[in-house]
């Protein structure tokens, strides 16, 4: 039997972080999204204003309702569990999966009206909701193996998740229930106790972003974009989390704190993550973050206007994907910041060479209002191995060290390269790329 790593390989495009060749279509790409706090991205890419243009959310209120417009053509991909995705391409629906968007770590429940002092908290012959989809039928056989039961020892009540459960629960057709974020929280508000999560069941449900196979080649920059948009949300909520969780807990009618629960009831997956779990490769080869902020850019805003710095950004933008190669990724973080990703280097030296191009795009002359207008860039990069990031540092850690080290660059003088001396958690001053 595969594992979950070897699904995800033997499904996977190879999408993330690469730069395919193909031409763009002009129809829209249909992806169903329905309400789960791991996709929260997308939503606040939509809310944002930062969804590619011609891709479009459509939204339901679970998977279950995704299937027969997905099997008639109407749906183009989405976000789906990874055993749904399993059970999609069993139908015939050639689906790829693009991202690995999150594992479930708590935030898919079962709750219990009145639970036992004592485990089993589920008890024979009790009467359990769950959704008749693969995502309920995993959780339920999870379940029974976890509390040793069969389900003839249960009477099961298939219920879509929503609004529906929350019914059911209200007019006590149910004792128990499987769910998950945001609906747990609400039906917890109504004296729900939680029995058992996915923190028993670890690393067992996987949340992706999969899109019909047949729509993938007239459709790379699309995605591209998108999958570029979901990692700067992440990179967003890790940097600006209350204004993120009042942003979800508002459009998920959940106060701040069940909106913070939610959210950390799930590991959401950097593209590091995505790099590290989906990587046929199993050597040490190096990895880097690279934290870029431009210097002399509010004058530009200054002098000439905000339109003017939003267009300076993005051909900025655009020059810094020339320079990408297949194993980096780049993306806009905010403001006039920029992280990028670079993966399967196969020293710290190999790196150098996109690095001088990074600073040296950033040199080249704008034309703004007919004139010539010059910035820089300070460039702060931090290097590291999947080991050291499974057994030291989180993503955050990895992007505040590159960031230590940018901030070097900048107070030594702008448009030059610092690296981070992880051995001495320090930077280093030995080794830096001075800009022209």
């Amino acid at each position: 039997m595969l594992s979950r790593r070897g699904l995800f390989q033997s499904l996977l495009l190879g999408f993330v972080g690469t730069a395919l060749a193909a031409c763009q279509s002009r129809a829209n790409l249909r992806l169903a999204i329905h309400p789960w706090i791991g996709y929260e991205t997308f939503y606040l890419l939509e809310e944002l204003g930062r969804l590619p243009s011609n891709i479009l959310l459509e939204k339901y209120s679970n998977t279950s309702e995704k299937i027969i417009p997905l099997r008639e053509g109407l749906l183009d991909g989405g976000t789906f569990n990874l055993d749904e995705v399993l059970s999609i391409r069993e139908q015939g629906i050639p689906l790829t999966i693009v991202a690995i968007l999150d594992v479930s770590a708590g935030a898919d429940v079962v709750l219990v009206k009145n639970k036992p002092a004592q485990p089993p908290f589920i008890q024979a012959n009790q009467r359990i909701g769950f959704e008749a989809n693969q995502f309920g039928q995993l959780m339920l056989d999870l379940l029974l193996v976890h509390v040793g039961m069969t389900r003839e020892k249960l009477r099961l009540y298939p219920v879509p998740v929503g609004d529906s459960q929350i019914e059911a629960w209200q007019r006590d057709k149910i004792d128990a229930l499987i769910t998950h974020e945001p609906y747990a929280s609400k039906i917890k508000r109504l004296g729900g106790q939680i029995a058992y999560s996915c923190q028993d069941f670890p690393q067992r449900i996987f949340d992706v972003l999969a899109i019909r196979s047949d729509m993938l080649s007239s459709h790379v920059d699309s995605v591209k974009s998108l999958l570029a948009g979901h990692f700067a949300m992440l990179a967003r909520i890790q940097q600006q989390p209350d204004d993120s969780l009042y942003r979800i807990a508002s459009r998920k009618h959940l106060s701040f704190e069940e909106a913070k629960q939610a959210l950390h009831g799930i590991i959401l997956l950097s593209l590091t993550r995505n790099h590290q779990l989906l990587s046929q490769q199993g050597g040490q080869l190096q990895q880097a973050i690279v934290f870029i902020d431009l210097d002399g850019f509010e004058s530009v805003n200054d002098t000439y206007g905000h339109h003017a710095g939003d267009s300076l950004l993005s051909e900025l933008g655009s020059r810094f994907l020339t320079v990408m190669c297949s194993h980096c990724t780049i993306a806009r973080i905010g403001g006039d910041e920029f992280v990028a990703v670079m993966t399967n280097l196969t020293s710290q030296e190999s790196a150098y060479p996109i690095l001088d191009q990074l600073l040296a795009v950033c040199n080249q002359p704008f034309l703004i209002n007919g004139e010539a207008v010059n910035i820089s860039a300070s460039i702060g990069v931090d290097f590291y191995t999947p080991s050291d990031y499974d057994q030291e540092f989180s993503e955050i850690n990895l992007i505040q060290q590159a960031d230590k080290a940018m901030y070097i660059a900048k107070q030594q003088g702008k448009n030059q390269i610092w690296f981070f001396d992880r051995n001495h958690h320090d930077i280093d001053q030995d080794v830096k790329i001075n800009g022209a």
